[in-house]
């Protein structure tokens, strides 16, 4: 009986490795994808991301060049996703001091995210590839937790401009 007990806590252990290797190595090559694309579009473009809460859906653009957040759009559509939303644009610098860049998520995922593989009995982790192997969603949950609890980024679109 021990030694099965072993074998399935070995083999778990086994496999957590591997997941991470797997993480690691998916993140390296979407970090030299994003890195490339980057430079071909002169280091000009734009993400958007979406979140929902209990007053209603906003869509955040977010706009960089030369690696800084020049803009910030937040369309807010409230419980009516049909309807025309609430357009809110910052431009000034102190509006945008807390929106990241591309590469700052990035270093986030490698940081915050990935490290926490070593917990995951503590973390829910989340590290996802749109159809271009670029970040699509990044960050992690904390297990046991009640609320909205999740820390890190849903990018739904990356476009060049």
């Amino acid at each position: 009986m021990k030694e099965i007990i072993l074998s399935i806590i070995l083999t778990t252990v086994v496999n957590i490795q591997l997941f991470a290797q797997s993480m690691s190595q998916q993140y390296q090559e979407s970090l030299i994808t994003w890195k490339t694309l980057k430079a071909q579009h002169g280091n000009t473009y734009f993400y958007m991301t979406t979140y929902s809460g209990m007053a209603g859906k906003t869509d955040v653009i977010i706009y960089v060049e030369n690696d800084e957040v020049i803009k910030k759009q937040m369309l807010f559509y409230g419980h009516q996703p049909t309807a025309d939303p609430e357009i809110t644009i910052y431009e000034e610098a102190k509006d945008l001091k807390n929106t990241k860049t591309m590469d700052e998520i990035y270093k986030f995922t490698l940081n915050e995210v990935l490290s926490k593989q070593e917990n995951m009995e503590d973390y829910q982790i989340y590290f996802t590839l749109n159809e271009h192997k670029l970040i699509s969603k990044t960050g992690y949950y904390p297990l046991g937790c009640k609320d909205d609890c999740f820390v890190g980024y849903s990018i739904v679109e990356i476009n060049w401009y």
